[in-house]
C-alpha cells in the first residue's frame, strides 16, 4: 500500500490521495489483461478514501476501455454511492463515444477537469 500522496503505480494506472480526493490515473487501453490493475486501483481508491470518499476516474488518456473494464467502474461507482461518497470521470470524446454506446454515460458525473483538491 502506498503513502498518503504517493502514487501506487499498477501497469498503467495509478492510485493517489490529492487533498479531498483520490484520483485513479489510466491510459492506454483497458481491457482484459488491465482488469487485475484496474481492480487494485479502485480497491485502493476507496482503501485510501474518507468514509465518504471522493474518487476521480481520469480516462483522459485512455483509447478503449472494454466491458469487463467498464463493469468495474460501474461496480466502483455502486461502492461509492452506497458510502454516500462522489465519483467524478474525466472523460475524451473516444470514451465518450463508448460510454454513449453502451447507454452508460448517464451513470458517471463526467468532468473535463480534475476537481479541486483543496476542499473540504
Amino acid at each position: 500500500m502506498s503513502c498518503r500522496g504517493s502514487p501506487e503505480v499498477l501497469g498503467n494506472i495509478t492510485a493517489q490521495r490529492r487533498g479531498s480526493w483520490v484520483v485513479v490515473t489510466a491510459s492506454g487501453e483497458l481491457d482484459l489483461a488491465t482488469v487485475p490493475a484496474l481492480r487494485s486501483a479502485s480497491n485502493q481508491a476507496l482503501r485510501l478514501g474518507d468514509d465518504q470518499p471522493r474518487i476521480a476516474v481520469n480516462l483522459t488518456s485512455v483509447e478503449l476501455i472494454d466491458s469487463t473494464c467498464l463493469g468495474l467502474l460501474i461496480g466502483l461507482r455502486r461502492k461509492v454511492k452506497q458510502r454516500d461518497g462522489q465519483l467524478v470521470v474525466l472523460t475524451n470524446e473516444r470514451i465518450d463515444q463508448i460510454l454513449d454506446a453502451t447507454d452508460t454515460s448517464s451513470l458517471f458525473e463526467r468532468s473535463d477537469t480534475l476537481p479541486p483538491f483543496n476542499d473540504g
